[in-house]
């Protein structure tokens, strides 16, 4: 039995996701934009570097990211302790830099950059409109966003006031395919 799904059932029902991450392993737009977020900063820094080194990176940042988004989401204060438990078991035996070894776990970490690439995108969007992008707001820009992209449906609960339709209103006005106003919503479909 897999990492993942042991300490999903140790945490009840709240990790069940409806996100297939097969669907989301697909070649998917969660890594445009990403890379140039995490250039210079930390392990991703030698995200340029040629060979298998790159290969790597991006593959691994492509799992945190799809981990990330089917799983994260539905937790709230175990967050921390499940990607440590999951990354214990990807990545066994591999070599971690030195900051994949401490601190922040390293699926939120690729998640909060990629979603700073995200609300970056949206910059010009959310000032126009006086937003400013709490954690609730960022991760539901996100998660609609990759799901809109991947034709993956999506039920988005929570409690009023936590950003959801507002997440709703900014990516429909975002996302307007080639008539988007930003390079990432440019290649990504029409909401």
């Amino acid at each position: 039995d897999d990492a993942s799904a042991k300490l999903a059932r140790a945490m009840s029902s709240r990790a069940a996701s409806s996100i297939d991450l097969s669907e989301v392993l697909d070649d998917s737009p969660m890594l445009d934009g990403h890379d140039e977020e995490v250039d210079g900063e930390g392990p991703a820094s030698d995200s340029h570097e040629a060979g298998d080194d790159f290969e790597l990176r991006r593959l691994r940042s492509a799992m945190a990211l799809a981990l990330g988004l089917c799983y994260c989401g539905a937790l709230e204060e175990d967050r921390s302790d499940f990607c440590r438990v999951v990354e214990a078991a990807l990545w066994e035996g591999q070599p971690k830099s030195e900051q994949e070894s401490v601190g922040e776990p390293f699926i939120l970490r690729e998640m909060r950059l990629c979603q700073e690439a995200f609300i970056a995108e949206l910059a010009t969007t959310l000032a126009k409109q006086r937003l400013a992008p709490n954690q609730a707001l960022r991760e539901n820009l996100w998660a609609m966003a990759i799901c809109t992209e991947l034709r993956i449906p999506l039920f988005m609960l929570g409690k009023p006031g936590s950003s959801k339709s507002l997440a709703r209103a900014v990516l429909a006005e975002a996302m307007q395919g080639l008539g988007a106003s930003t390079g990432l919503f440019q290649k990504m479909k029409q909401a």
